[in-house]
């Protein structure tokens, strides 16, 4: 190690000489202190790390020649070609990164990509944030502290981007103080925007080949302007609603870095992987930009697995063109016979032809300033840090009026891997929304929603929910909504042997249930509430008819409905519809189904006077006594099927309580062994305490 430390210095001496700063005394940083420590815990290092082969002295040389060249047709202009790594040994940018294809899917697409490593490393900023970085270390050492500076994360993203098939390069430059800090606090959440993507995707399009045309309906002119001025309007009293006492932006100080803040981020050219066009891709927080409407201000360098390019277009970021061997553009250090394709060979600098001294005028230039192989050994990702996904397990981040947490799976009592919360002010003291999404629960719970200011509660689960009930029509519960003490809504997969799909419940007004595909076509059942009806009757005179209600106690009912599918074997004048049972008024309705193409349909109303069932008018036909004992058995069976429903609705919200209270967890059967993710609060099939 010593003798590499004697040649990076003699090395970095020669490359870079015209910036005294970059060798200058700097702060101890963390990444200073992590390669100390790789350097003295390590006790055979690669000779690769600690010696450059003789292959790479020659590109050292050929890169010295190439900025000796540059300063003096282009001035006195600093190049950030070759920064030591963590052995101190001077690398050629281009020979660190390691392109790499790692066997997880998540890494096989930029977005999720760019993402995971987002939330998988820990950011260091530039100390100072306007100078370039002392060291740059292999990927695979940063991948390995998890941790790491926009240099370093840049590189690693390139590496597994490049790894993959896509034509991607990393790209050093300056940025605005937002960026290199990784403040979102003025930008939009992230998720909050895929969410509205997908439901965009999953809108139904119709296909209008064969539809015919619509005339455009007639608009008046002056009736948009006043649309629109009533939008805007309203648009402005939602915002001045929605602000509060700490609406001022907290991130509007000064900067006394401005426009000097230097950022390294990742640039994915299109024609690869179907990408339609070119795009940045921010390391520090997984976000892409359109390299036209980037918030990046200038572009220093460009590299990638094979070449560097500096640029020499001077201009804003987003108005740089990207023609890499156009030499009015970039100069580049290495011919690429691959990137030029002999279009632009005859452009290339006198220097590539410097670095032939010494060999036969049969020697190819092109074969001496190859690039040699990666210095870095191989990236890797243990399989326990993958699923970890986290720094330490945990993660927040703050966005504009939003805040979101992540945590790796098995770390939170709960099941919790990620909350986002949605608050009405800049400064997220006033909370709008809290969605909160799970993992490994056995209860099958995946997403909960909070709002707090209407006390409301939606909860949805994945299929295989342990049966809710003592019978085998419970279970399958899908998404519970509640607002407490006012509505409460159960919905279910199509799974239950009873054939519900949907439970409604207004509290002390009304309680509803559908079906599907039952045997008695049942398709609805319902009973209808009125707690008036309890001053009807004298004191400590009890109503005959009522429902338990809970909180309330019991409530008299007012009305009872049932609803059946069509019957096709029988006559739809006798084949029943709807029948309504109004046991205040001691009433039944019955109501036919109607023939296809009829707007009217049969109906009889029935008046029950002790038990006797008459058909109005009296003066009409009257029922025979079958079809009254029909009707009054229907009406106590109805009367029973709610009362059973009652049961096995307030069965399935206490096992729910229950499920809260005592949290049960399930382990991943993906990798067939046991995961030991080697992070605090690792769970089992163990009773755990609910997280606060």
């Amino acid at each position: 190690a010593p003798a590499g430390a004697t040649e990076a210095g003699a090395a970095r001496g020669a490359v870079g000489m015209d910036e005294p700063e970059v060798v200058a005394s700097e702060p101890v940083t963390q990444k200073a202190i992590r390669c100390r420590r790789l350097v003295a815990e390590t006790q055979t290092p690669s000779s690769r790390y600690c010696t450059n082969t003789p292959k790479e002295e020659l590109l050292l040389e050929h890169v010295r020649e190439f900025e000796e060249q540059f300063v003096n047709v282009y001035g006195n202009r600093f190049l950030f070609l070759c920064p030591p790594n963590e052995y101190g040994v001077a690398k050629f940018l281009p020979s660190t990164l390691r392109p790499t294809h790692l066997p997880y899917k998540e890494l096989y697409e930029v977005r999720p990509c760019a993402q995971f490593l987002a939330d998988f490393f820990n950011y260091d900023e530039l100390n100072p944030p306007d100078r370039y970085p002392s060291v740059v270390p292999a990927p695979h050492s940063v991948l390995k502290w998890q941790a790491g500076d926009c240099f370093d994360l840049s590189i690693a993203l390139c590496s597994l981007l490049i790894g993959v098939g896509y034509d991607a390069y990393c790209v050093s430059g300056f940025a605005p103080r937002f960026i290199t800090k990784r403040n979102e606090a003025r930008s939009a959440c992230p998720q909050l925007e895929w969410d509205q993507e997908d439901s965009k995707e999953e809108e139904v399009v119709e296909d209008e080949d064969f539809a015919i045309p619509k005339k455009p309906p007639l608009v008046s002119e002056y009736q948009e302007a006043k649309a629109r001025a009533e939008k805007f309007d309203k648009a402005r009293m939602d915002e001045e609603e929605m602000k509060s006492d700490s609406e001022d932006d907290p991130s509007s100080e000064e900067d006394e870095y401005e426009n000097r803040r230097i950022h390294c981020w990742v640039l994915v050219r299109k024609g690869s992987r179907e990408v339609a066009e070119d795009m940045y891709v921010e390391p520090t927080t997984g976000r892409i930009y359109n390299v036209k409407r980037c918030p990046y201000l200038k572009i220093d360098l460009l590299w990638n697995h094979r070449n560097l390019w500096v640029n020499m277009q001077v201009c804003n970021a987003a108005q740089v063109e990207l023609e890499l061997y156009n030499s009015r553009c970039f100069e580049y250090v290495m011919l690429d016979t691959q990137g030029l394709g002999g279009g632009d060979a005859a452009g290339l600098d006198e220097s590539a032809a410097s670095a032939d001294g010494g060999e036969g005028p049969g020697e190819q230039t092109a074969q001496i300033l190859d690039m040699p192989p990666p210095w870095s050994e191989r990236i890797d990702i243990p399989r326990q840090a993958f699923h970890a996904r986290c720094y330490q397990g945990e993660k927040t981040i703050f966005y504009h009026k939003c805040k979101v947490e992540q945590y790796a799976p098995y770390t939170q009592d709960d099941g919790l891997i990620q909350r986002i919360t949605l608050y009405k002010d800049v400064r997220r003291q006033i909370p709008l929304e809290i969605r909160e999404s799970f993992k490994h629960r056995r209860d099958q719970l995946h997403e909960r929603t909070r709002r707090p200011m209407q006390n409301e509660t939606v909860e949805r689960f994945h299929p295989g929910r342990p049966s809710s009930s003592q019978t085998t029509a419970g279970g399958a519960l899908q998404q519970l909504r509640e607002i407490s003490a006012v509505s409460r809504e159960l919905l279910f997969y199509n799974s239950r042997l009873d054939g519900l799909v949907r439970n409604v419940e207004l509290i002390g007004r009304k309680m509803c249930e559908f079906f599907e595909d039952r045997d008695d076509r049942l398709m609805y059942h319902s009973v209808t509430l009125d707690p008036s009806l309890a001053n009807n009757y004298r004191a400590g005179q009890k109503p005959k008819d009522t429902y338990l209600v809970e909180s309330m106690g019991e409530v008299p009912i007012r009305k009872m409905t049932q609803k059946f599918a069509r019957n096709w074997a029988v006559p739809s004048d006798q084949d029943i519809h709807k029948i309504c049972y109004f046991l205040a008024e001691g009433k039944i309705r019955v109501d036919y189904h109607r023939e296809p193409g009829q707007l009217t349909y049969k109906t009889i109303t029935y008046v029950n006077e002790d038990g006797n069932l008459s058909a109005l008018p009296r003066s009409g036909p009257q029922p025979t006594f079958q079809e009254a004992q029909k009707l009054l058995h229907m009406q106590g069976s109805c009367k029973e099927n709610l009362g059973e429903s009652h049961n096995r609705t307030h069965f399935e919200l206490n096992l729910r309580r229950k499920e809260e209270i005592f949290i049960r967890a399930t382990r991943s059967q993906q990798g067939g062994k046991k995961r030991e993710l080697g992070l605090p609060g690792s769970r089992e099939d163990v009773v755990l305490e609910p997280s606060v």
